[in-house]
């Protein structure tokens, strides 16, 4: 089991699959991706059904023009600067 980002991911030959598949579909149906492997190349990838229809619905909004994705990941926010005391002397301040 491997983690890319905040999905977890098992990695599985083709021959395991076979032989386990329940336990595979199981971990799919938990939310977990499967990346299916034949010789040490990825294949196939098996995911949830919702992250299945997501999927197919962002699609169709890019298809569409209602969506706009240009691939990877959108750009991060800037972070928020504040002014003033920070919260935690406030805090202490306060229970004085």
């Amino acid at each position: 089991m491997w983690q890319q980002g905040d999905v977890a991911m098992a990695r599985v030959g083709v021959r395991e699959l076979k032989s386990n598949l329940r336990y595979y579909l199981s971990l799919a149906g938990k939310g977990q991706q499967v990346v299916v492997t034949n010789r040490g190349r990825d294949v196939a990838l098996i995911i949830p059904v919702e992250e299945a229809e997501t999927r197919s619905r962002l699609a169709s909004m890019v298809r569409e023009g209602a969506a706009n994705w240009e691939g990877g990941k959108p750009p991060a926010a800037r972070p928020l600067t504040a002014r003033g005391k920070p919260a935690s002397s406030i805090v202490i301040e306060e229970r004085r």
